[in-house]
């Protein structure tokens, strides 16, 4: 099919460019939702594709995740311990004891990074476990691959849009009625909303303030940036949690498996 060419989904009935690997309505693989010509017809009724695939259940990439956010939590209030003693040291004039300080802690300070980027991986895991968990329980299927959705949180900017947009899409999935999404905007609020703010005080501090007064305002504000977020991710887990029991209900409802191989997703 050459990309000037179109193709008509059997499910929507929307008509695609030959470029779409996915219906633009209803998100279906085209080589699933591809109609034959004889399959189309004046009257038409819209409707979701079969289940297909077997259900995974993501319950151990849940606790995965869960785990991996409260080690996060601890070692970064760990960190920033470590970090506000020596602003403190450097601001009573003991350079020489805040180096000493920073060499004996700088294990734990290099692996705060490290668990970010564990978290996020273990949300990650999570998330396309739940995408590709879509068709077998009959929901239709996410904007994005399994494998995409895998890949988004990892992209910087987009990652910002695609970790709340992808879990919203998967609860209006299992639930309609979910109220979820002020949830997921509080979480996104409180994780994303503070660094800014705290950068933009910090830069102010450096140019207008003294060496004191960057000091001071770095080792007050981190803590207290890191506590909204830490609420944040407290809301986050509570929002992951609330999708495990709606995902299990519905495979309750569904029947867990499907003797049908998954359709290739892309």
């Amino acid at each position: 099919m050459s990309g000037s060419e179109v193709w008509v989904c059997r499910y929507c009935r929307s008509v695609n460019t030959g470029r779409a690997e996915r219906c633009y309505r209803c998100h279906t693989p085209r080589e699933v939702a591809l109609a034959a010509p004889e399959e189309l017809s004046v009257h038409h009724e819209e409707s979701i594709p079969e289940a297909a695939g077997v259900y995974r259940s993501s319950e151990l990439r849940a606790v995965g995740l869960t785990i991996a956010t409260f080690v996060l939590v601890l070692g970064t209030i760990l960190g920033l311990w470590i970090a506000v003693q020596v602003d403190q040291l450097r601001l009573a004039g003991e350079a020489d004891a805040a180096d000493q300080l920073v060499a004996a802690w700088l294990p734990v300070l290099a692996a705060v990074p490290l668990l970010s980027v564990l978290t996020l991986l273990s949300y990650a895991l999570w998330i396309s476990r739940l995408v590709a968990n879509l068709p077998a329980l009959g929901l239709g299927y996410s904007r994005v691959s399994p494998r995409w959705a895998f890949y988004e949180p990892f992209i910087p900017g987009r990652n910002l849009y695609s970790l709340p947009a992808r879990t919203a899409e998967v609860i209006r999935k299992l639930d309609e009625r979910a109220r979820d999404n002020l949830l997921i905007g509080v979480a996104w609020a409180l994780v994303v909303a503070p660094i800014p703010l705290f950068a933009i005080l910090v830069r102010f501090a450096y140019y207008l303030g003294s060496t004191a007064d960057f000091l001071e305002i770095a080792g007050f504000g981190a803590p207290v940036v890191f506590a909204f977020q830490s609420v944040g991710l407290v809301v986050a887990l509570i929002v992951v949690w609330h999708v495990e029991a709606l995902q299990r209900a519905r495979a309750a409802t569904q029947g867990v498996g499907v003797a049908s191989p998954a359709p290739s997703q892309g």
